[in-house]
């Protein structure tokens, strides 16, 4: 008899959704680590290069 429809093959294909979630979980995590270096660097950029200076000391 054949098969039925609708049916899924996810029993035949015990580790499939493993194999599909793990390079995902990858790119995702990458994803993740650039964005945040990305949101750094641009609050390093907003910030001033370097303290200001205090005014009437004399060093």
């Amino acid at each position: 008899m054949g098969r039925r429809v609708g049916q899924s093959r996810g029993h035949n294909y015990p580790g499939f959704l493993l194999a599909l979630l793990l390079p995902g979980a990858f790119i995702l995590l990458g994803c993740l680590i650039a964005w945040k270096n990305w949101v750094e660097a641009r609050a390093a950029a907003r910030r001033p290069s370097s303290p200001p200076l205090a005014l009437g000391d004399d060093v």
